[in-house]
């Protein structure tokens, strides 16, 4: 098994928690006023629950763009010396780092922390876990499987957007 994969497998208990929680915010976000799209959307972008549930709570309130900023930068701060912290401990490649600014939470950080294995590979696969997914059953046999990345193939209604599937990953990070 490669690190990538120790990496998936390891914050996979973790699930239990996440999924709740990403239900909760869902039903947040929509009661906010957000539609679907934007809700999946911020999900996607900020990807940081704390600052998820504020964001929504801020826009029902009807704050402004800049109080929605700056709120969810001061609740996001920590992630600042958790990429301090991870950067002396783990090498990353300039296309590693970038994926891995983005998929930087509490969980990955804690789970590569614990884990006697510190790798960029292992931190890029636990960080890549909640986000990730095989689409094989929803495109049905492997061999009628279409490119996974949505700026090569825009999903079709049925389809639900994903980031690009765990095949696609290793061709990315080169």
């Amino acid at each position: 098994m490669t690190p990538f994969w120790r990496g998936f497998r390891a914050m996979l208990p973790l699930w239990l928690g996440m999924v709740p929680f990403g239900a909760a915010y869902a039903v947040s976000a929509r009661a906010a006023g957000l539609n679907p799209f934007e809700t999946q959307l911020m999900s996607l972008a900020v990807f940081a629950g704390g600052a998820q549930f504020s964001a929504a709570g801020l826009f029902a309130a009807g704050a402004s763009p800049f109080t929605l900023v700056a709120t969810t930068f001061l609740i996001n701060a920590r992630h600042v010396l958790y990429g301090v912290s991870l950067g002396q401990a783990v090498r990353f490649g300039p296309r590693e780092r970038l994926l891995a600014a983005h998929l930087l939470t509490d969980e990955a950080y804690g789970v590569t922390f614990g884990s006697p294995e510190r790798s960029a590979r292992f931190f890029l696969g636990a960080g890549s876990s909640p986000h990730l997914r095989d689409r094989q059953t929803e495109r049905g046999r492997p061999e009628q499987r279409q490119p996974a990345h949505p700026a090569l193939h825009p999903p079709r209604p049925a389809e639900r957007w994903a980031y690009p599937s765990l095949e696609d990953l290793p061709q990315f990070l080169g």
